[in-house]
């Protein structure tokens, strides 16, 4: 698994989990219709730890 960071043409980033995160990508970008770039991953599961340190930049969900 991989903890990944995403960022839509709005400037939102999207922290989340996935073991194909260029598949991911693909799959954000048509659910919402809106441009989406894989801005950094790395390996393991760090989704929780980099919600709680950001969570008072929470937009909605997993979007900050």
């Amino acid at each position: 698994m991989h903890t990944y960071i995403m960022k839509n043409e709005f400037g939102l980033l999207k922290i989340g989990l996935s073991s194909d995160v260029h598949k991911r990508v693909k799959t954000i970008e048509s659910a919402s219709g809106v441009k989406t770039t894989l801005e950094y991953y790395v390996e393991g599961n760090y989704e929780k730890h980099v919600h709680d340190s950001l969570s008072h930049y929470r937009n909605k969900g997993e979007w900050f």
